[in-house]
């Protein structure tokens, strides 16, 4: 965590790059790392994909401009996702394309081997490879042993620090500056849900639950709440098997809690049980899922809960219990049939 406060605080920033990069890596170490010291490789199209995910909503106008960030032209990932969103208007359509998703991919990916790949451990005068080995400066990455283990069990706080220091870059910037404070919340709108596109999941969600609450199975009054069951602060990405329709009431109570041992029990049963028919109408609506990545994660934030004695969230008011034991034999046989 030193060596990565030092590569925030010291090192150089003409784009921002290095801080995508640093959560790219983040999020492929929560879906492939584990508690084992060994290496991870990492190529740069997987971590190409995850540049999509994060620059996707941030190539969108905020104030009537895209916002910079590269210090004199705009970014070329930001352009390439610029030209993107008007031919296919979401992320969801672009991947439906396997074509063009791979022409991004590619371009994307040339772009982090060339930009922030070698030059993130870069500080001052020296290199700091205490993540991975400048080797032959290609295409893939190794992380050293232990590190995936490190941004797993430091997920959130590095999500925090990383996301802090890439704000402060886009608020920086002189031209930004024109629009800012004027058009909403400027964090939200960089690494917040895109909650536009989460009404597209209601009527889905709606037909599978029965158009009863996931949590407290009342039935819904006038208002539907679309709730990330694993906390977006846990892990930000918008993928279909992780939503659930809530009342206002129980997503308001949950907030950013993990649920019990026992919804989780029904929420991974939902999506297998359910799973065919739930992605069918996904792909039908050209909207984002991969129930292996989501259980991955689930796998992850409920072994981060264990660790650290986190209460669970069980019911309204504030009900809320220790996670209890045996909570892996929920996840671990979906994940071996997957």
């Amino acid at each position: 965590m030193q060596n990565l406060q030092r590569l925030l605080n010291e090192g150089q920033f003409t784009a921002s790059y290095k801080f995508a990069l640093l959560m790219a890596i983040a999020d492929v170490c929560v879906e492939r790392g584990s508690a084992a010291d060994e290496w991870l490789e990492i190529s740069s199209r997987e971590l190409a994909e995850k540049f999509i995910f994060h620059y996707w909503n941030q190539a969108a106008p905020y104030g009537g401009i895209v916002l910079l960030q590269n210090n004199n032209n705009q970014a070329a990932v930001i352009s390439t996702l610029e030209t993107a969103r008007r031919q296919f208007g979401t992320l969801g359509n672009l991947r439906s394309s396997s074509r063009a998703w791979r022409s991004v991919v590619s371009k994307v990916a040339g772009t982090v081997k060339e930009q922030p790949l070698w030059k993130l451990q870069r500080v001052g005068g020296e290199v700091l490879d205490f993540l991975y080995p400048h080797e032959d400066e290609g295409s893939v990455i190794r992380l050293r042993p232990g590190i995936a283990y490190c941004f797993r069990t430091f997920y959130p706080l590095i999500k925090d620090l990383v996301e802090g220091h890439w704000l402060m870059f886009v608020r920086q910037h002189r031209v930004n500056q024109q629009v800012l404070g004027r058009h909403g919340d400027l964090r939200d709108f960089l690494f917040g849900s895109n909650r536009q596109s989460l009404k597209k999941f209601q009527p889905v969600l709606l037909d599978i639950q029965e158009s009863r609450c996931f949590y407290c199975d009342r039935r819904f009054g006038r208002v539907i709440e679309v709730d990330h069951f694993i906390p977006w602060s846990m892990y930000s990405y918008d993928l279909g098997h992780n939503f659930v329709l809530s009342c206002k009431s129980c997503n308001g109570d949950k907030s950013a809690r993990l649920a019990s041992a026992a919804h989780l029990r029904r929420w991974v049963d939902r999506n297998i049980d359910k799973g065919d028919a739930f992605t069918e109408k996904m792909k039908e609506l050209d909207l984002l899922f991969d129930l292996d990545t989501t259980l991955r994660v689930a796998e992850f934030a409920y072994g981060f809960a264990e660790s650290t004695n986190a209460q669970t969230w069980v019911a309204r008011r504030n009900k809320l219990e220790p996670l209890k034991p045996g909570w892996r034999k929920l996840i671990e046989p979906s994940l071996s049939e997957l």
